[in-house]
């Protein structure tokens, strides 16, 4: 039980497996597990070491994309299971889901990658469960979200989950310690779409706990349910979207740090606008602005 009475328990992951798959020579040519195609069954409880040959550089001949740590790519059938495995050492990604439908990925521990922790990659990706999965210590450039748009290159800057589009099942996952996001919600190549489900998700010591951008319909609300941010700088910051609720929302700042020069804000939208967005019961504790609403027209229910 906190001081904020609040009772959370500290995520704890272990690194090691019975089972390992690992480079020979982490500091040469680097091995990367690819999953593709007909690919059917599960990797369970594995530890994956120091895999993962393309680096969080910019992608060129020599530093070609797609040989990350972990990836399952293109697989045409559903139910592939990644469970219970821990990815530490990864030079970019550490977790990838790239064009693959209705797989699970649960209870894997993800521990010093770039770029981002777990990454779906271009937006195609649907049904896929994300749950219960823990991602500590991502390293990147620093860069926001658009920083290599112009490139088509995402989920560069140090980020701990990065959803490339909306469709997807997002449960009961933490991110802590993290160069930038805990979480990014990108929905610009996914117009018009809601939310798939975005529900009790943590984020911790992160730069933003969450970030969206372009998400939402006009149809349907997007709902980010039962999120959790602790001594980050901001909680939540909305981009251009679209009826977008966020729900029984806590955020925990650090009463020993209450600098309003440092910006350490609860939820935000900017100035960018967000039809149809509202906080329900939000609970926003020890931030040197709760809501900053600019102008943004923000609902509120308590």
């Amino acid at each position: 039980c906190t001081t904020f009475n609040l009772e959370r328990f500290a995520p704890v992951g272990t690194l090691s497996r019975s089972l390992v798959i690992r480079s020979a020579n982490p500091g040469g040519n680097r091995g990367h597990l690819m999953l593709t195609m007909g690919a059917t069954g599960f990797v369970r409880n594995v530890e994956i070491r120091d895999m993962g040959r393309t680096t969080n550089e910019f992608i060129t001949p020599a530093n070609p994309k797609g040989r990350y740590a972990a990836h399952l790519h293109f697989v045409n059938r559903t139910g592939f299971e990644f469970v219970g495995n821990a990815v530490h050492g990864a030079t970019k990604w550490g977790v990838v889901v790239h064009h693959t439908n209705g797989s699970l990925v649960r209870d894997n521990v993800v521990f010093q990658a770039m770029g981002a922790g777990v990454m779906t990659e271009d937006g195609t990706e649907t049904d896929n469960r994300f749950d219960h999965n823990l991602v500590i210590g991502i390293g990147g450039d620093g860069g926001g979200a658009e920083s290599r748009a112009n490139v088509q290159e995402f989920g560069t800057g140090g980020v701990g989950f990065w959803f490339q589009g909306p469709r997807n099942k997002v449960t009961n996952n933490v991110s802590a310690d993290t160069l930038q996001q805990g979480y990014i919600l990108w929905g610009r190549d996914n117009p018009n779409e809601p939310l798939r489900e975005f529900r009790d998700n943590e984020a911790l010591a992160a730069s933003i706990g969450v970030e969206i951008w372009f998400l939402g319909s006009y149809s349907a609300d997007s709902v980010i349910d039962h999120f959790y941010e602790w001594h980050s700088g901001t909680a939540f910051y909305g981009y251009p979207s679209v009826r977008v609720i966020l729900q029984d929302f806590t955020s925990r700042g650090d009463p020993a740090n209450l600098n309003p020069e440092s910006y350490k804000t609860g939820v935000t939208f900017g100035d960018y606008s967000a039809p149809g967005a509202k906080l329900v019961r939000p609970d926003i504790q020890h931030k040197s602005y709760g809501i900053d609403r600019k102008s943004t027209r923000l609902n509120s229910s308590h």
